[in-house]
């Protein structure tokens, strides 16, 4: 496939730049990794800790609860 200069200077595509192809109502859509990348530290960078981090901690509030009525 092959992306037509002007675009590829006009979004900074470069030999090696990686893409995620998207389907959309019929059209396939090519997107830089990149940018998604930057959309998504955007709309989450007011989470203050990993979702893993929260689960973990509530977690283990759950079992010493469960300990303490034992």
């Amino acid at each position: 496939m092959v992306i037509p200069a002007p675009i590829r200077r006009r979004l900074g595509i470069e030999q090696g730049t990686r893409l995620a192809v998207l389907v959309d109502e019929g059209a396939v859509v090519l997107v830089p990794r990149e940018a998604i990348e930057r959309r998504l530290h955007a709309i989450f960078k007011g989470v203050p800790s990993s979702m893993v981090h929260e689960l973990r901690e509530e977690r283990m509030k759950e079992a010493t609860a469960e300990a303490d009525t034992v």
